[in-house]
């Protein structure tokens, strides 16, 4: 299957022992200490675009494949963000790091963050990242995976993916190509 890269953002990010840096080019960096995180895990996955000329040579993709597929053509093309998180905030200030990694992350202009829709890390860092896509007048790039069936979120949109929680884990791991 032929590849090819997409633009690239200059963003970087470093995890060393308990510390995690974000930095970007003409900006300053942050750094935040991750003994005070508490449960907030952000995964940063690359997207690669791919030449669908040779679609037809692909073999047959089983259920989540399809679904992650499906998923796919509804978000809107860039390097996705995969936020994964608990739904409770275990440290006293893990929601306000929480929001700050959130807007610093909103500036990356190409960027389209990807939760999977659930009360703690995944609605703190949708309502802080399209917070602060707004503010600046960017297009907001914020999806939240539920299982169908379930209401909204208050802010992004909000795609049904998979009958339960199970299945939307799958489809929300599969989201990126590594």
């Amino acid at each position: 299957m032929a590849r090819k890269e997409i633009k690239r953002f200059r963003t970087e990010i470093r995890i060393r022992g308990n510390a995690v840096r974000i930095a970007r080019s003409s900006k300053k960096s942050m750094c935040y200490d991750t003994t005070r995180f508490g449960c907030l895990y952000v995964i940063l996955i690359a997207v690669r675009s791919v030449d669908r000329s040779h679609e037809s040579e692909l073999p047959m993709i089983d259920e989540y494949e399809a679904e992650t597929h499906s998923v796919i053509g509804q978000i809107s093309p860039g390097p996705r963000l995969v936020v994964i998180g608990s739904t409770k905030f275990w440290g006293a200030d893990s929601a306000r790091i929480c929001a700050a990694i959130a807007t610093d992350l909103a500036a990356i202009d190409d960027l389209v963050a990807v939760t999977g829709g659930m009360a703690g890390v995944g609605l703190t860092f949708g309502h802080y990242f399209s917070a602060a896509r707004n503010a600046s007048g960017k297009s907001e790039k914020m999806f939240h995976l539920l299982p169908r069936g379930f209401w909204p979120c208050e802010n992004g949109i909000t795609i049904g993916a998979g009958v339960d929680s199970h299945d939307r884990r799958e489809i929300l791991g599969r989201l990126g190509q590594i």
